[in-house]
């Protein structure tokens, strides 16, 4: 199609039309126009397109040296007539019309549902085309259940959904949505993981009365950890609660030489997760070992040993005497010693002693041994002199123990060998001058002295010691 020009002979011929027309570059609500110009004297260009099958014709005007155009706000996936015709100063040029069809609404792509948690999912996405105002995202589970919905900013490629079910797949549904409508809906699934159970549990360290319980933490948001014990052969079941960050805990106040089934259990907002046990045994109690009494004297014994295992609160030390009628007694002392002394006892007696430990639930067995008391022992280095014919003087060495009366006897060697004299002699110590010093007395009678054999014995609390004669 030519334009209108003037030949050389005066003749006018037709206005021209645009050449090489084309509509190009479609997206969902636009099209480009391009053109090569008409000849001539061309003051603007009326751009028409209509909507198949039932449009309206609607219309652009650009300037006379403009060669394109885009339409917009068009409808997505709609072919358009469009017909471009130049304006010459007087009349309308050549009407020259192509088609274009806009593209179809699109959705993002590569849409993926990724890093489940056992209450999430991360979401993300490429881009929807055009001018996004936001992405409406809907999940559901899959199996059936509420519909839920969020939205992010159209420049969003990614999100994630929380407080999720575990164990459960969803379908994630994600719409672009532009200025007046909505592009085109894109789904995917994910899964969430089921609620955990720690990892490597395992018990430790056991002693007479406690287990150690460790353990690499348990995956997602876990509150807290419960922890129950029981006697594997039966009995009583136990729980503890340590927090979530907490990954070790001890058991305390087990029965000893008892094997226990522990079992951990992680707890999450959404409930309990997997129970993972393991198996650990309490040691046996050993009773005290080595036991020795020695260091006797007449009336005390001292005691020795070695621990006993485990949380010992006290001994108790129970002696009794092998013979006579003496009631068994016992003493205690802290479980941090090692040793007892055993006072007031009876001389040259033997003994039985035993001792066991006490711990918070009961006593342990004991272990025995036996020792004896040393016989008291009487005055010593008795010696007479000073004679006169109406006295004589005694001296001797104190007795072990604390004395009380000292009774001297005397009888003659020669004639009548009945028994003279006979006196308790108490309170001796405040006749004594100084201590340590031999016990003296000077003994008077009104007949005249001949040779006489003398005894001192000493009296104490616990009876008559070893007599001394002289």
């Amino acid at each position: 199609m030519e334009g209108i020009s003037q030949s050389e002979q005066g003749k006018t011929n037709p206005m021209g039309g645009v050449k090489n027309l084309q509509v190009v570059d479609p997206t969902f609500d636009s099209l480009k126009v391009r053109w090569d110009p008409a000849v001539g004297n061309v003051r603007s260009y009326k751009v028409f397109y209509t909507a198949n099958p039932d449009g309206e014709t609607e219309e652009e005007e650009v300037s006379g040296g403009t060669t394109s155009t885009t339409l917009r706000n068009l409808d997505p996936d709609t072919l358009y007539d469009v017909v471009v015709v130049p304006i010459y100063p007087d009349v309308e040029g050549i009407r020259q019309a192509e088609k274009g069809k806009t593209r179809p609404l699109s959705g993002v792509k590569n849409l993926q549902v990724t890093d489940p948690t056992t209450n999430s999912l991360r979401v993300r996405w490429e881009p929807a085309e055009g001018d996004v105002r936001t992405y409406n995202i809907f999940y559901v589970p899959t199996n059936g259940g509420a519909e839920r919905a969020m939205q992010v900013s159209g420049m969003s490629t990614s999100t994630v959904l929380r407080d999720l079910q575990p164990d459960t797949k969803y379908t994630v549904t994600l719409v672009p949505v532009y200025t007046d409508l909505e592009g085109k809906r894109s789904s995917a699934n994910g899964k969430t993981k089921p609620l955990g159970g720690v990892k490597n549990l395992q018990v430790t360290d056991p002693t007479t009365s406690s287990l150690k319980v460790r353990w690499d933490p348990a995956e997602g948001n876990v509150r807290q950890y419960r922890i129950f014990y029981v006697p594997t052969a039966g009995g009583a079941e136990d729980m503890e609660q340590v927090s979530g960050g907490t990954t070790s805990t001890v058991l305390r106040n087990l029965l000893s030489d008892t094997a226990y089934t522990v079992t951990v259990v992680p707890v999450y907002p959404e409930g309990e997760g997997l129970r993972q046990s393991d198996a650990g045994k309490t040691l046996p109690r050993t009773p005290p070992r080595n036991i020795q009494v020695y260091n006797p004297t007449p009336d005390s014994l001292k005691v020795r040993w070695e621990p006993a295992s485990g949380q010992v609160q006290q001994y108790r030390v129970a002696y009794s005497a092998l013979r006579g009628t003496a009631r068994p007694e016992s003493i205690l002392v802290p479980g941090n010693l090692r040793s007892a002394f055993l006072d007031n006892l009876i001389p040259d007696t033997p003994y039985s002693v035993s001792v066991s430990a006490l711990y918070a639930d009961g006593e342990g067995s004991p272990v025995r041994d036996t020792g004896k008391t040393l016989p008291r022992a009487g005055p010593r280095n008795m010696r007479v002199f000073d004679p006169t014919t109406s006295s004589l003087t005694l001296s001797w060495d104190h007795a072990e123990g604390p004395v009380r009366q000292y009774k001297i006897s005397y009888s003659p060697m020669t004639g009548d060998s009945q028994q003279q004299g006979g006196d308790y002699f108490s309170s001796w110590k405040q006749k004594q001058r100084q201590a340590g010093e031999p016990a003296a007395l000077t003994l008077h009678t009104a007949s005249r002295w001949s040779p006489s054999t003398w005894r001192a014995l000493g009296r104490s609390s616990a009876g008559l010691a070893a007599q001394l004669l002289c």
